[in-house]
């Protein structure tokens, strides 16, 4: 059995994303997901990229204009789902789908407003219990659909939850008889949170159809937003189903109510940015970061192991301040944050843009992240596979953590083994392992059948300044799997700085 070892030195590095040239769907998504955007922007939400899924074809997604249906400005974004065209794995599902996504993400604890006009041009329903999604709110890693926007054949599209607790059944967004050849205006405020006090709210064209409250979150995998037609199965509907059309325009995202309403007003007292004042609680720091949507696109890039309420404290009294940016005073400088157990970030922001489905640069791209798959917090690891439960502090600065892994079969069991951590003052180390090959579970070439990787990380963090981190971990993997399909890999090493 052949052996491959590799070496791989890892130094913060990021690829950028390159500009494509040329038709967008002869592009190698592996090397840059084409990225859209219409002529009104997005908000905090940037350019959104395509889905890897989606099939090549000029029809199936395209920014347009003059002759088709706009809610604003001169353009909107038109998706077209035909029956037998898919992509990648929507293919072994019967699947079809036309789709995009958006880079701007969510994590616990932030408070964010979502908007987007919606336009069904003579809308046909596919039948067959197949019930088409046109938006949905989910996380990057973990794929749990947290909310999404179905098209139910009887009622019109309704909103269904996933993970949020107490849900009791869908809900009716827009009647069936109101869908077809008309805009209907969306809009969504969201206090992410895996405790009591979140929110997830939603009106349609100014009425508002959802209110609830408590724990919207299952863990810290940041929630992005994807939309268009994903029609999963849909071969259930037979081989006669219809084609189907739909825009979207003045897709926005910003941190209140006012940065994305244009065309409903906002509710009273919400909404609204926060009062400048002389306290220092966390929630004020928070919420000057989205009040601003350069900070939230800044945080969200380069969070340095930062809170954003402990990021947003250190914006304000280095810059912010002398910009005049309003939401804080002065005296906020002068107050000490509160600090409660370790908070643990079980998640990092993936910067390659790889969407898709190729298989010839799995082991490549795992191995450029793979400097990303352990995060030290400052006081415990964690890795970004692992869902940690429990961090113990013997004593200042020193502790004991320990972490199940999110990585689970449908039925709910771990398919992967727990993780264990340990703090010694500014050191910390961890062993855990998963069933993947470095982060990958491989398919094509690389046809990994049964991979499993083993983690060991020493990290070390030494603040010299309220500015300043010193931040180094070395990273060891030993990986195993059975062989593939077309080339045989019995092991494989690296080894990260």
């Amino acid at each position: 059995m052949k052996k491959i070892y590799l070496i791989v030195l890892m130094f913060g590095m990021a690829i950028p994303l390159t500009a494509n040239a040329g038709n967008w769907w002869d592009a190698d998504f592996n090397v840059s997901s084409p990225r859209w955007a219409e002529d009104n922007g997005s908000g905090t939400w940037g350019k959104f990229w395509t889905h890897g899924f989606i099939p090549r074809h000029q029809w199936a997604v395209g920014v347009v204009g003059g002759g088709h249906p706009v809610r604003a400005g001169a353009q909107s974004i038109r998706f077209e789902r035909r029956t037998g065209y898919c992509g990648g794995a929507d293919c072994d599902w019967g699947s079809e789908r036309t789709e995009l996504g958006t880079d701007g993400v969510d994590r616990p604890g932030d408070d964010s407003w979502y908007a987007w006009s919606i336009y069904h041009q003579n809308y046909k329903w596919l039948g067959g219990h197949v019930s088409p999604q046109h938006g949905q709110f989910k996380t990057m890693n973990t794929g749990h659909q947290y909310a999404f926007f179905n098209m139910d054949e009887q009622r019109g599209m309704v909103i269904n939850f996933d993970a949020f607790e107490g849900w009791g059944g869908s809900k009716v967004l827009i009647p069936k008889s109101q869908i077809n050849n008309r805009w209907n205006d969306i809009r969504v405020h969201a206090k992410w949170s895996m405790g009591a006090d979140g929110v997830f709210q939603i009106w349609v064209n100014g009425v508002l159809k959802v209110d609830r409250r408590g724990r919207n979150m299952i863990d810290a995998d940041p929630v992005m937003f994807r939309f268009g037609i994903y029609a999963p199965q849909a071969n259930r509907a037979g081989s006669g189903r219809p084609t189907q059309v739909v825009y979207y325009d003045e897709l926005m995202r910003g941190g209140s109510c006012q940065s994305v309403s244009q065309f409903m007003s906002c509710p009273s007292g919400g909404g609204s940015n926060p009062p400048a004042n002389g306290g220092g609680k966390s929630a004020d720091f928070t919420k000057y970061v989205n009040m601003y949507g350069d900070l939230v696109a800044a945080y969200n890039r380069n969070a340095g192991g930062k809170s954003k309420a402990e990021w947003g404290k250190w914006h304000y009294c280095s810059y912010g301040k002398q910009e005049g940016r309003a939401g804080l005073t002065p005296a906020h400088c002068s107050v000490k944050l509160k600090t409660n157990n370790p908070k643990i970030n079980t998640t990092v922001t993936e910067t390659t843009g790889i969407r898709g489905d190729r298989f010839t640069s799995e082991i490549t791209n795992g191995i450029k992240r793979f400097s990303k798959v352990a995060i030290l917090n400052g006081n415990v690891f964690s890795f970004k596979d692992y869902h940690t439960f429990t961090a113990y502090e013997t004593r200042k600065n020193r502790g004991l953590m320990l972490g199940f892994s999110k990585n689970t079969d449908v039925d709910g069991t771990i398919t992967a083994p727990i993780g264990v951590g340990w703090l010694f003052d500014n050191v910390a180390v961890m062993v855990a392992n998963d069933n993947s090959m470095l982060g990958y579970e491989a398919e094509g070439i690389f046809d990994f059948k049964d991979p499993n990787t083993t983690y060991v990380d020493v990290g070390y963090r030494k603040k010299l300044s309220d500015t300043l981190i010193l931040h180094n971990d070395i990273i060891y993997a030993f990986g195993r799997s059975k062989p593939g399909e077309l080339v045989t890999m019995s092991d494989i090493h690296a080894l990260g700085f």
